[in-house]
C-alpha cells in the first residue's frame, strides 16, 4: 500500500499496517482522542498515515513514558509542564500554548482554543488600575495551574487517616446518641409524674376558685336583697309616721 493512497483514509492505513499488533487498541483511541481537537486528521485532506503513525508511536512508545495518573497536554501529548487553564477550561502547557499562540498571527487579541476552537483573550490586565472591590470578580483568561504530584502512597495514609478519624467521630456521636436517648427517657417519666401531680394540683385549684366565684355570686345577691328590704323598710316608717296618733282611751 502506497503512502499517496494512504493519504485517502489515513486512520483505515494505521489500522491495517498495525492489525496484528498490540497496538492497535491504542491507535485508535489516540486517533479519536486527534479527531476531536484536530479534524483534519481523519479526512481525505489531512496529514499522510506516516504523519500519525509517527506521532501515534511517540504518544505510546515514548523513551520516558508519561505518569498514567498525571493529565497529558492535547498538544505536545506528554505529561503537564507548568500547566495554564484558558477561559474554555482546556488545560495546555505552558510553553505549547505560547508557541501555538505565536504560530498564528492575528490582528486581535483573541485566539481560539486548540482543541475546541473557543476564543480567548491574551491581553493582561494590571490590578493596581482595578478598584479593590472589584478585584474578586477580575478573571484572567490564561490562568497558572498547580496539580498535586504526590505519590499514591501518601494518599492512601492520607485517606486511611482520615476514614480512622471519621469512624472514631461516628463512635462518638453514636455513643453520645445513645446518651442522649436515655436521658431523654429518664426525664420524660419524669416529666409524666410531675404533669400527674400538676394536673392534680390543678383540679383543686380550678375547683376552689369555681366554689368562690359562687360564693361571690351569692354574696351580691344576698346584698341586693338586703338593700331592697332596707328600702321597703324605710318607706314604711315613713308611712306610719304621716298618720296621727290616737288617743289613749
Amino acid at each position: 500500500m502506497r503512502l499517496g493512497r494512504a493519504r485517502i483514509a489515513p486512520s483505515f492505513f494505521v489500522i491495517a499496517l498495525l492489525r496484528y499488533s498490540n497496538t492497535r487498541a491504542n491507535v485508535q483511541t489516540f486517533i479519536t482522542q486527534q479527531s476531536t481537537f484536530r479534524p483534519s486528521l481523519t479526512t481525505g485532506t489531512g496529514r499522510s498515515a506516516s504523519c500519525i503513525l509517527f506521532r501515534s508511536w511517540k504518544f505510546y512508545y515514548h523513551p520516558s513514558a508519561p505518569n498514567p495518573q498525571m493529565p497529558l497536554c492535547s498538544i505536545c501529548l506528554d505529561e503537564l509542564k507548568a500547566p495554564v487553564s484558558i477561559s474554555c477550561g482546556h488545560v495546555f502547557c505552558n510553553s505549547c500554548l505560547f508557541n501555538a499562540v505565536n504560530a498564528k498571527k492575528s490582528c486581535t487579541n483573541l485566539h481560539s482554543c486548540p482543541s475546541c476552537r473557543s476564543p480567548f483573550s491574551i491581553m493582561t490586565m494590571d490590578p493596581a488600575l482595578v478598584p479593590a472591590h472589584l478585584r474578586p470578580y477580575i478573571v484572567p483568561s490564561i490562568r497558572k495551574l498547580y496539580l498535586d504530584e504526590s505519590p499514591a502512597g501518601s494518599s492512601t495514609e492520607v485517606s486511611s487517616s482520615t476514614s480512622s478519624l471519621a469512624l472514631s467521630e461516628c463512635n462518638r456521636l453514636t455513643a453520645e446518641n445513645t446518651v442522649l436517648r436515655t436521658n431523654c427517657c429518664i426525664w420524660r417519666r419524669r416529666a409524666e409524674t410531675h404533669a400527674a401531680a400538676t394536673f392534680g394540683l390543678l383540679n383543686v385549684a380550678r375547683m376552689a376558685k369555681q366554689r368562690v366565684i359562687q360564693l361571690e355570686h351569692e354574696k351580691e345577691e344576698l346584698e341586693r336583697s338586703c338593700t331592697i328590704l332596707k328600702r321597703k323598710l324605710e318607706a314604711e316608717e315613713c308611712v306610719l309616721l304621716t298618720f296621727p296618733k290616737r288617743p289613749p282611751n
